[in-house]
């Protein structure tokens, strides 16, 4: 159960402190299945992929759309993923992410000097 993973008086499981540091939780509602489902898959792969992450959680719900901070969270266990400066995984860019325009040719971003 949660309760037996980790508690604040007797010391949070690091998945617990995880989802603490990267503000996963935010009403709690989902916050023990998305714990729990992570343990699980920990427990039978130590160093998932990223994408075997998502693929892990597909059927997690979440009533208040906190799948970003919630995924960021698990996704900072992958092995593929190394951390960046800040802690938080890094490699490819989810498309919520993308400030710059892209070219349609080349898949750089654009310079805006694509001609006929």
């Amino acid at each position: 159960t949660i309760e037996g993973l980790g508690k604040v008086a007797s010391g949070l499981h690091p998945i617990q402190q995880r989802m603490v540091q990267y503000n996963a939780s935010q009403c709690g509602f989902c916050t023990p299945g998305q714990v729990m489902n992570m343990y699980g898959l920990l427990q039978r792969n130590p160093k998932p992929t990223k994408q075997e992450i998502e693929d892990h959680f597909d059927a997690n719900i979440c009533r208040c759309t906190g799948y970003r901070s919630i995924l960021d969270t698990m996704k900072s266990f992958a092995g593929d993923v190394p951390p960046s400066s800040t802690g938080r995984p890094t490699g490819p860019i989810d498309i919520e992410d993308l400030t710059t325009k892209l070219c349609k040719t080349s898949g750089q971003p654009c310079t805006g000097k694509c001609g006929p």
